[in-house]
């Protein structure tokens, strides 16, 4: 039998421990194992370590014991999606284990040392996890499909309804006054308004789903592209800095992004000249990139709300726009697992700072 002090350590373990001869009979407990089994001692010592499993287990263990003290070695037990291993109660009630053995020479033969662990609570949690997981999934497919469908089928009546407008201009466009001339007006541009909106939000709903293609993208040539389609013929001077980096990533995210922080800074220049500067500085695996205008700033109080959908700092009858496009970047360069930040004094010019992967990883 063992001697005093290996009860001892094996009596403080925090994991239920039992000791077993080759003939499976049980010559060792500790608390731990009192406890999770709810029997005593004394109800354990001399029994057969299979009176601790659920009847289907009892006859391979006893087969797999004979086994294994022909090749004594520490191995786990129970451990792995398909070795699920439950241990029996006193009270009849199972519960799925953890079990680590290893042989132990004493001076009355080889003995096999049991330490076992309860993961009935770990594997219940595990499982609550995964539904809430199903769950949110199936939620937000529903709001993805809701999108799409809501796109679809909302643009329809839209046409139908600019249409009506410009045969209403075509047809009695020489008698209208010009406060219905400007209401015609007025309607076209919330009509097309709100197909502009329709489109950030399908958008804003496929963020992250992309299964675009890795590819080398030259930032500084796509910075240029974005720049020449967005100015137009407006008084603004690009400046670009050298160190624009060519990158392996999945070019229309990083374009949508360059073409929302450009395009505002155009869009809300209120100078009859303009500067925009982009930079880039490699910092490990990331790349912060830098875009700085020289408008009107953004005033302290609403900065903390810039990123939020919905969200104009001007109304949409003087600055067109759905309200989404800073939401839509946010979500695009935080799906990419970098961050955005904002820096402006309130009066004069905006910087936006954003970081993107050196290297994009395949399924990200």
């Amino acid at each position: 039998m063992p001697g005093d002090q290996f009860r001892q350590v094996v009596d403080m373990a925090p994991n239920a421990m039992i000791l077993a001869g080759e003939d499976g009979t049980i010559e060792l407990v500790n608390l731990q194992a009192e406890k999770i089994f709810g029997y005593t001692r004394d109800e354990l010592l001399g029994h057969s370590i299979e009176m601790l499993l659920p009847a289907r287990f009892r006859e391979i263990h006893s087969r797999h014991r004979g086994a294994y003290f022909g090749h004594p070695i520490p191995r786990p037990v129970g451990v792995g999606v398909d070795k699920e291993f439950y241990g029996l109660r006193k009270d009849g009630v199972e519960f799925q284990v953890e079990i680590g053995i290893a042989p132990i020479t004493t001076s009355h033969g080889l003995k096999v040392l049991a330490a076992i662990v309860d993961i009935s609570e770990r594997k219940e949690s595990e499982s609550r996890q995964q539904l809430l997981i199903n769950e949110l999934t199936r939620i937000n497919e529903e709001l993805n499909n809701f999108a799409y469908v809501s796109s679809h089928d909302l643009k329809s009546p839209l046409r139908g309804i600019d249409q009506l407008a410009s045969w209403i201009e075509e047809d009695l466009g020489g008698t209208l006054n010009a406060q219905t001339q400007n209401y015609l007006r007025l309607m076209r541009s919330r009509i097309k308004r709100m197909e502009t909106l329709l489109d950030d939000l399908l958008q804003y709903a496929k963020v992250g789903r992309s299964d675009e293609d890795i590819v080398v993208v030259d930032t500084s040539a796509l910075v240029k592209d974005v720049f020449d389609l967005t100015a137009g013929k407006k008084p603004i001077r690009l400046q670009l800095d050298a160190g624009l980096p060519v990158i392996q990533a999945r070019k229309v995210p990083l374009e949508l992004v360059f073409r929302n922080l450009i395009g505002n800074a155009i869009k809300h220049h209120d100078k009859e000249h303009g500067h925009l500067h982009v930079s880039a500085k490699v910092s490990g695996d990331w790349i912060e990139f830098s875009v700085a205008d020289d408008g009107p700033g953004i005033p302290v109080e609403h900065q903390q709300r810039v990123f939020a959908i919905f969200q104009t700092l001007k109304p949409r009858d003087e600055v067109e726009g759905s309200g989404i496009g800073l939401a839509l970047v946010k979500k695009v360069v935080e799906a990419q697992g970098g961050h955005i930040a904002l820096e402006s004094d309130g009066h004069t010019g905006a910087t936006f700072r954003f970081s993107w992967p050196l290297q994009a990883q395949p399924g990200a």
